[in-house]
């Protein structure tokens, strides 16, 4: 497929526009949404209202990465023929966004406040007891693959003129705001909305399938594991989140020392490397250098499968096996399991 010019890429951003799908009233049950006809670049996803958590005793703690991400478990995105492109949670979203533009999903609350005339930037903790809290948040999710620079039109969400695409949004209940560990009583009233925005384009792309989607695996002891990819047509990235614990708080840089990948592939009994073993910490770093990040993602970074940011060069599965090897070292502690969690970008 022929990489898009500097004036055809300009042209159909000069077309892109976006419309309000609809304002969903939070009530902690999954919602449907449908999405316009449209040949969809993207969709922002934002939270915002007010709440009073209310409790006798105890000091209770938040989940520690958002009101969006502890209200919002995950997002499912099917497409206008009924294939499941993403089912990814919410915290991803925000990886992907702090991958895209460099800079971390926008995040504002004020305690004791029921307005945001003034607020605070950042993740929301507790305040005081019978206090209200608002609070705004956001998240932008690409349908359009951003790892291909050169030809990402071709993959935008496009509408076939049969069926429309639709969105399902995991809303948790709003206990959900303390720490996965947290055991005070707290009680909530609330007032909390959801808008779904649709970011379009006139023109559409080549039609190329792409999707993504979630693994997870766990480590108790020093040990080497494999996440299976043989389901991978074409393999352009694997985002990786490395946490501990129930609340899977982002490893420190010195722990991401002592973690390792490799992607091992093998065909006619023989295994190979296609990418030579590396730390977490390395990969981190490798982000830093080459992205526009403005900040080190704690925990998480990329695997990139594609070169010069072309479509063309993602890498084929044409092997009997594809697995992602992980290495967790002796010189960790252990006394909280760690996960590793993967999104991977494929393109069929």
């Amino acid at each position: 497929m022929a990489q898009n010019t500097a004036e055809e890429v300009k042209k159909r951003m000069s077309a892109q526009g976006s419309e309000k799908v609809d304002r969903i009233l939070y009530n902690g049950q999954q919602k449907t949404v449908e999405l316009f006809k449209s040949n969809l670049k993207g969709i922002f996803v934002s939270m915002y209202g007010t709440f009073i958590p209310s409790w006798a005793s105890g000091t209770p703690v938040s989940r520690g990465k958002g009101i969006m991400d502890a209200l919002l478990e995950s997002i499912s995105i099917i497409d206008a023929k009924g294939n499941l492109i993403d089912s990814i949670p919410t915290t991803f979203f925000r990886h992907v966004q702090k991958w895209y533009n460099g800079k971390d999903s926008p995040c504002i609350f004020k305690n004791n406040a029921s307005t945001l005339d003034t607020y605070d930037i950042g993740f929301w903790n507790y305040g005081v007891t019978a206090q209200p809290v608002a609070f705004r948040e956001s998240i932008y999710i690409p349908f359009e693959c951003i790892r291909a620079e050169a030809n990402f039109f071709d993959t935008i969400l496009n509408y076939n003129g049969r069926d429309l695409n639709t969105i399902k949004l995991n809303f948790r209940e709003i206990a959900k705001l303390q720490s996965v560990d947290g055991v005070v009583n707290v009680s909530y009233s609330h007032n909390i909305y959801c808008d779904v925005q649709c970011v379009n384009t006139a023109d559409m792309g080549g039609g190329r399938r792409w999707r993504r989607y979630f693994k997870e695996e766990s480590f108790t002891n020093a040990t080497t594991k494999r996440i299976e990819l043989d389901s991978v047509d074409n393999l352009m990235n694997l985002l990786i989140s490395v946490g501990t614990g129930n609340a899977r708080t982002p490893v420190t840089m010195e722990q991401a020392r002592f973690i390792k990948f490799t992607l091992e592939v093998k065909k006619g009994g023989v295994r190979s490397q296609l990418h030579n073993e590396s730390t977490l910490a390395d990969l981190i770093y490798g982000d830093l250098n080459k992205r526009k990040q403005d900040s080190i993602n704690l925990g998480v970074a990329n695997m990139t499968f594609i070169s010069g940011n072309l479509l063309e060069t993602a890498e084929p599965n044409m092997y009997d096996e594809m697995n992602l090897v992980i290495t967790f070292e002796s010189d960790l502690s252990f006394a909280s399991a760690y996960y590793v969690q993967v999104m991977v970008d494929d393109l069929e």
